[in-house]
């Protein structure tokens, strides 16, 4: 039950940011201009509650199987000239609250800094932390994390802790296929071209890689190369259901489509459905198509 309840004063802070965001500079504790994806390792706190003047703080780390996890600590009050007061018990290892963060509108939250420690009772970095913090190949880490940034769609940071692992161990397992994902979301096709076609000549066999060259080419308009491409990497998928086989089809039925090829852009669609996993976001996205 006290769980719950702590959930629901949450949801019903962070439902309310944005709301609130307009207020926030009449709020003397904090500046809520902090996003989400680059306040990592960091103690955090939401917007206030107006209802009860209470803010949700914890830390936001990065769990490798996971992503962006945020790790509820408790709620305080502020007296509005930065004097905080805890207004909850404290959530003990056995107990906390974690909430992983999906890609979508997030409210900006505020960093809270270490002469507040004592009056909220938190170190510098929770004991538990170290769990997350103990790893010895740097260029694997930064997969991890990079694969984490482009989950929650943010595609920039992904890139700014690929580059340097990028130039000293490029063939990292899945530094290759996160680093040409995040070129692709920012728009930089032809540099996601060129990371995947240099990795491709290292392995021939990664699916991914080949879904990922192939949705750059679609997105420069070179269609017969996307459609190659793509069902060069179907090949390498497993005979059943797939995210990637599903969504490699689903595109190859897009570019047959902007080439005005209306039989073939029915056959791999039927395929692409035939080829989605049941519930999944693929599968919801082709319901229409």
């Amino acid at each position: 039950m006290k769980k719950w309840l702590l959930f629901l004063l949450l949801m019903v802070a962070v439902s309310a940011a944005h709301a609130q965001f307009a207020n926030a500079e009449a709020d003397t504790a904090f500046k809520f201009t902090h996003r989400l994806s680059r306040s990592v390792n960091h103690w955090i706190a939401f917007p206030k509650d107006n209802a009860t003047g209470i803010y949700p703080f914890g830390y936001l780390y990065i769990d490798p199987s996971q992503g962006f996890l945020f790790n509820l600590e408790g709620f305080f009050t502020s007296n509005g000239n930065g004097t905080f007061t805890r207004v909850k018990r404290k959530i003990d290892e056995t107990t906390r609250l974690q909430y992983n963060l999906k890609p979508g509108p997030k409210p900006l939250v505020a960093i809270i800094e270490q002469d507040h420690n004592v009056e909220l009772d938190i170190d510098p970095r929770p004991d538990w932390y170290a769990n997350y913090n103990d790893y010895t190949d740097t260029a694997a880490h930064c997969v991890e994390w990079a694969k984490a940034y482009n989950g929650i769609k943010d595609p920039e940071m992904a890139v700014s802790v690929l580059l340097e692992p990028y130039r000293t161990a490029p063939h990292t397992p899945g530094l290759e296929v996160e680093l040409c994902h995040a070129y692709y979301e920012l728009k930089r096709f032809d540099e996601s071209i060129k990371v995947a076609e240099a990795a491709l000549l290292n392995n021939v066999g990664n699916a991914a890689l080949y879904k990922e060259l192939g949705n750059a080419q679609l997105s420069k308009g070179r269609l017969d190369e996307a459609i190659s491409t793509y069902t060069s990497g179907i090949k390498l998928c497993d005979a059943g259901p797939g995210d990637d086989k599903s969504e490699m089809a689903m595109y190859t039925a897009v570019a047959y489509g902007n080439k005005g090829n209306k039989e073939a852009y029915k056959k791999w669609i039927i395929y692409a459905k035939l080829w989605a996993p049941k519930k999944s976001e693929i599968a919801a996205l082709l319901e229409d198509m």
